[in-house]
C-alpha cells in the first residue's frame, strides 16, 4: 500500500516527505535536498516536454518522409510498368498532399521557440535539404505524368536529395536523442549526489531516515535507469525491449510511457518499411522484362526473377557485388553468347550510356533468341538495363516486311519493291543502261475459265519460276497482279532483246499442272532508260505501252517502247485509266430511245444506251468507249452499272412500258447470270416482265450451249430475250431454231437502204414475214425518214426505232401517253412519201405484196 502510493505521488510530494523526515535529524541538509529535488524536477519536466516532444516529432517527420518517397518510388515503377492511368493519377494526387504538408511541418518546426543554437542551425540545414527534396519529387512526378523511363533515370537524382534530407535528419535526431541523454544522465547524477547527501543525513538521522532516502531512491533513480538505458537501445535501433511500470502516474510514469510510445513508433514505421519492400520485389518479380541495376562500378545492386529466368541462370548463381564483367562471361560459358557478340554489346552500351544517354541494341544468342535490351545510366553512375525476349515479335516484323513487299502466290517481287529497285537502279546509276519490261501472259483467261483458278494458280507459280530462271541474281521479276509481270535489268537494248527471246521460248513450253497439257504464251513490252524515261512510273507506262503493241502485232513476241508509233496506244491508254476511273466515279449517264409501235405511234418500250460524262472531254458516244471496256474486262461494272440504272428509272414507267438493255457477249461468262440479274431486279422492285435483255448472235456463236441454257434460265424468269442486229454476220436461221427470241430487231443498214436497193427490201420483208410465222415482234432499226416508215408498215413490221421517232434523252424527258401525229399513226402507204425512182416503186410495191 505504501509502495503504491509513493509511486503515484508526485516527485515533489516525496521529496517534501523526506524533507521533513531529514528536518528533524538535519534541517540544513534538508534544505539542500530539497532544492536539489527541485532542480531535479525542472529536469524531468524539461525532459517530458521539451527534449521527448522534440525527438517524438523528429521521429514522426522521418517517417513521414520515408513514407512518401516510397510512394513517389512506388509511382515511377508503376509508371514504367504500364499500371492503370486512374491509379497512378490518385498516386500523384497523394503524394503531392504529402509533400505539402511535410513542407508546413518542417516550416513550423524549424519557428520553434526556444531553440539552442546548434539545433536550429540543424532544423535550417533540414529545411534547405527539404525544399531541395520537394523540388526533385514534385520534377519526377510532372514528367512520370508524360515520359515514365525519364521519371525512373529522374528518381537517381531524387535518391541522392533523399539521402541528403535522411543524413540531416538523422544527425538532427542524434542530436536530440544526445540532449535527452544528457539531461537523463545529469538527472541521473544529481539523484546520486542526492543519495549520497540523504546517506550522510541518514547515518545522522538514523535508521529512519536511510530507510526514507532508500524508498525515495527506489522510486526514483531506479526508472530513470531503466528510461535512459532504453533510450540508449533505442537510439541504436533496438526496439524489441520492455519498460515495466508503465502504470505510475507520477513523472517517471509520463516519460516511461513516452519512451513506450516512441518505441512503438519506431517499430511500426520498421514494420511498414518491410511491407513496402516486400510490395516493391513483389513489382519488380511481376514485370514482364528482365530488370538488373549495377552501380558505378559495374557492380550488380539488384535483379528481378525475369532476368535470371531470360538467361536461365541457376538458382543462387546471382549475389550482389557481381560485376557484370562476370555475369557477361558466364553467358560466354553456357553457350549462349560468342566472345564476338560480347564485344559488340559492349561496344553499343558504352557508346549510349558514356555521354549520359540511354542504350538501346539487341542482343542474338546462340539458341536463336533475340533479346531487346535498354540501358538507362543513373546520376551516380550507375545503370539500370531491361530485358526482354523479342523473338517471336522480331520474325513477325520480318514476316510482315516480306509480304509488304512480295506477291502471296508466288513470291516474287510485287509493284512496290519492284518501283523501289527501278528507283535504286536509276539513282545509283543515273547514265547507265536500264532495261524495264512489261510482261502479260497470252490465253491465259482461257485457263481459269476452262480448268478453274487453281489450275490457273499453278500455272501463274510455273511461269514465276521460268522467269526467275531466265534472269541474273541482279535482276528483278514482278508480279503486277493477274497474269501481269514486270522485270527491271541493267542490260543494253540488245541483251535486253535476247533476254526477252528467252522468256518467251521459256514461257511457250507446255506446262501440265493436275495431268493437263497446257499452252500459253507471253508479250513484252521494253522501255529503256534513260532514253525512254527516268522516273519509274514513266518507264512502266511506256513498256505497258510497247506491251500493248506486240499484243496488238500477234502476241507472243516483244516490242520496245517507240514514241511515234505508240501514240495511239497512249491516247488508248488514257482513255482506259480514264474508263477504270469514270466506272468508281459514276461519270456514266443512261439515256433512252423509245420503240414505237408502228400500227399506232404509241411509246411502248425504250432502249437503254450508256453515254460517258467525261470531265475534259464532255459527251462520249458507246462506239468509243464500249470496245475498250470489252477488252479490258470492264464491261462486267459498266454492263451491270447500266442494268441497275435502267431498272430503277423503268419502276416509275407506266406498267406497259418496257426497257430493253444490251448485254455483251463477254458478260455471258458470268457463271451465273440468270441470278445476278434476278437480284438486281429485286433490289430494283422492276418486274421481270418489264426488262428486256438484247443480245447479238455472238453471244451464240461463243459457248453456244452455256450460253444457250443461260439464255433459258433468263427466259424462264420472265424476262424478254431479243435478238439485235439482225441480218449481219452469220445471221443463221438456226439460232431461231434453238431458241424462242420475243423480239428481232432488224439491222439499220438494212432499213437505210431500203428505198434505194431490192435486195434490203427484200430482207427486210422476208425478215417481218418470218417474224409473223413464228410469232415474233420484228422492230426495225434507225428509221430517220417518213418514207422509211410507210415501207416498214408495208412490209408488215411490227415496231419501229430511229431518230424520226425518237432520239436518246434522259429519263427525266421521257413520255409515254402521247400517239405520233397524223403522219405517223394509222395512215398507209399513201400518207408516206414515195421516191419516184424505178427502184422505190418496185419496193413499195414487193413489200405491199408481201403484207397481203
Amino acid at each position: 500500500m505504501f509502495a503504491r502510493l509513493l509511486q503515484n505521488s508526485p516527485i515533489w510530494a516525496k521529496a517534501f516527505a523526506a524533507s521533513v523526515v531529514l528536518f528533524v535529524c538535519l534541517g540544513a541538509l534538508g534544505a539542500t535536498a530539497y532544492l536539489t529535488l527541485d532542480k531535479s524536477a525542472r529536469g524531468l519536466t524539461t525532459l517530458r516536454d521539451t527534449n521527448l516532444p522534440r525527438q517524438n516529432a523528429v521521429a514522426e517527420l522521418t517517417h513521414d518522409i520515408i513514407a512518401t518517397h516510397v510512394k513517389l518510388f512506388r509511382h515511377v515503377t508503376w509508371g514504367s510498368n504500364s499500371v492503370n492511368s486512374a491509379l497512378l493519377l490518385g498516386l500523384s494526387k497523394e503524394i503531392r498532399a504529402d509533400l505539402t504538408a511535410l513542407k508546413s511541418r518542417v516550416n513550423s518546426l524549424v519557428a520553434q521557440p526556444n531553440l539552442a543554437l546548434r539545433e536550429r542551425q540543424d532544423w535550417i540545414a533540414l529545411q534547405i535539404k527539404w525544399a531541395k527534396y520537394d523540388r526533385a519529387a514534385r520534377d519526377t512526378l510532372d514528367v512520370a505524368a508524360t515520359d515514365a523511363p525519364m521519371a525512373t533515370m529522374m528518381l537517381g537524382g531524387t535518391d541522392d536529395d533523399f539521402q541528403q534530407l535522411a543524413n540531416e535528419l538523422h544527425n538532427l535526431s542524434a542530436w536530440v536523442t544526445e540532449r535527452t541523454r544528457s539531461v537523463t544522465g545529469t538527472l541521473a547524477d544529481e539523484a546520486e549526489s542526492r543519495k549520497k547527501m540523504i546517506a550522510v543525513g541518514g547515518l545522522a538521522g538514523g535508521l529512519i531516515s536511510i530507510l526514507v532516502t532508500l524508498l525515495v531512491a527506489g522510486s526514483i533513480v531506479r526508472p530513470i535507469r531503466s528510461v535512459t538505458r532504453a533510450m540508449s537501445q533505442i537510439s541504436r535501433g533496438n526496439t524489441d525491449l520492455d519498460l515495466d511500470r508503465r502504470d505510475r502516474s507520477d513523472e517517471i510514469g509520463q516519460m516511461i510511457n513516452a519512451v513506450v510510445s516512441y518505441r512503438d513508433r519506431l517499430q511500426q514505421q520498421k514494420d511498414e518499411l518491410h511491407i513496402q519492400n516486400m510490395r516493391f520485389d513483389t513489382a519488380l518479380n511481376n514485370m514482364s522484362q528482365g530488370l538488373a541495376m549495377f552501380d558505378a562500378e559495374q557492380r550488380l545492386v539488384v535483379c528481378n526473377d525475369e532476368y535470371i529466368a531470360i538467361y536461365a541462370w541457376a538458382e543462387g548463381f546471382f549475389q550482389p557485388g557481381m560485376t557484370l564483367q562476370e555475369i557477361l562471361e558466364d553467358r560466354v560459358r553456357s553457350g549462349l553468347m560468342s566472345n564476338e557478340s560480347l564485344d559488340g554489346i559492349r561496344g553499343t552500351a558504352a557508346a549510349g550510356t558514356g555521354d549520359g544517354r540511354k542504350a538501346a541494341f539487341y542482343c542474338q544468342l546462340n539458341d536463336g533468341r533475340c533479346i531487346a535490351v535498354v540501358a538507362r545510366p543513373m546520376l551516380d553512375g550507375g545503370t539500370v538495363t531491361t530485358h526482354e525476349d523479342v523473338t517471336e515479335r522480331r520474325r513477325a516484323e520480318t514476316q510482315i516486311a516480306y509480304m509488304a513487299h512480295h506477291d502471296a502466290l508466288t513470291g516474287l517481287a510485287n509493284r512496290i519493291l519492284l518501283r523501289e529497285r527501278i528507283q535504286a537502279a536509276l539513282s545509283a546509276c543515273p547514265d547507265r543502261p536500264l532495261a524495264v519490261f512489261c510482261l502479260d501472259l497470252d490465253r491465259f483467261k482461257a485457263v481459269n475459265d476452262t480448268l478453274g483458278h487453281p489450275v490457273g494458280d499453278a500455272v501463274l507459280r510455273m511461269a514465276a519460276n521460268r522467269l526467275n530462271s531466265c534472269i541474273r541474281e541482279t535482276d528483278t521479276v514482278a508480279r503486277l497482279g493477274g497474269d501481269e509481270f514486270a522485270i527491271v535489268a541493267s542490260l543494253a537494248p540488245l541483251d535486253a532483246s535476247a533476254l526477252a527471246a528467252r522468256i518467251v521460248e521459256a514461257i511457250s513450253q507446255p506446262y501440265d499442272p493436275d495431268g493437263h497439257r497446257i499452252e500459253i504464251g507471253i508479250s513484252i513490252g521494253i522501255a529503256l532508260a534513260p532514253g525512254d524515261g527516268n522516273d519509274p512510273d514513266e518507264l512502266l507506262k511506256n513498256a505497258d505501252l510497247a506491251l500493248y503493241r506486240a499484243k496488238a502485232q500477234g502476241r507472243n513476241t516483244h516490242r520496245f517502247f517507240e514514241p511515234d508509233e505508240d501514240l495511239g496506244l497512249t491516247e488508248r491508254y488514257r482513255l482506259e485509266q480514264d474508263l477504270r476511273r469514270a466506272i468508281g466515279a459514276r461519270e456514266f449517264e443512261v439515256h433512252y430511245q423509245p420503240i414505237c409501235s408502228i400500227e399506232t405511234g404509241r411509246t411502248i418500250s425504250v432502249e437503254a444506251l450508256v453515254r460517258w460524262r467525261h470531265p475534259v472531254h464532255g459527251l462520249i458516244l458507246p462506239d468509243r468507249f464500249i470496245p475498250l471496256a470489252e477488252e479490258t474486262g470492264l464491261i462486267h461494272a459498266l454492263g451491270e452499272l447500266v442494268l441497275r440504272q435502267a431498272c430503277a428509272d423503268a419502276i416509275d414507267w407506266p406498267s406497259y412500258a418496257k426497257v430493253a438493255v444490251n448485254l455483251s457477249p463477254l458478260q455471258f461468262q458470268s457463271p451465273d447470270l440468270a441470278g445476278h440479274v434476278a437480284a438486281i431486279l429485286a433490289d430494283s422492285g422492276l418486274p421481270a416482265y418489264r426488262l428486256e435483255l438484247e443480245i447479238t448472235e455472238t453471244v451464240l456463236l461463243q459457248r453456244s450451249n452455256d450460253n444457250i441454257r443461260t439464255l433459258q434460265e433468263l427466259s424462264a424468269l420472265g424476262i424478254s430475250i431479243a435478238l439485235d442486229d439482225f441480218g449481219t454476220g452469220y445471221s443463221s436461221l438456226s439460232y431461231l431454231r434453238l431458241f424462242r427470241f420475243d423480239r428481232i430487231k432488224i439491222d439499220r443498214s438494212f432499213v437505210s437502204e431500203m428505198a434505194q436497193m431490192e435486195a434490203s427490201a427484200a430482207i427486210v420483208c422476208a425478215v417481218a414475214n418470218l417474224g409473223r410465222s413464228l410469232d415474233i415482234v420484228t422492230v426495225a432499226e434507225g428509221v430517220e425518214t417518213e418514207e422509211q416508215l410507210a415501207l416498214l408498215r408495208a412490209a408488215g413490221c411490227t415496231q419501229a426505232q430511229g431518230y424520226l421517232l425518237g432520239r436518246p434523252i434522259p429519263a427525266a424527258d421521257l413520255i409515254f401517253d402521247v400517239e405520233m401525229d397524223a403522219t405517223h399513226a394509222l395512215g398507209g402507204i399513201s400518207g408516206c412519201t414515195i421516191s419516184e425512182n424505178a427502184g422505190s416503186a418496185s419496193q413499195a410495191a414487193a413489200c405491199a405484196d408481201s403484207a397481203g
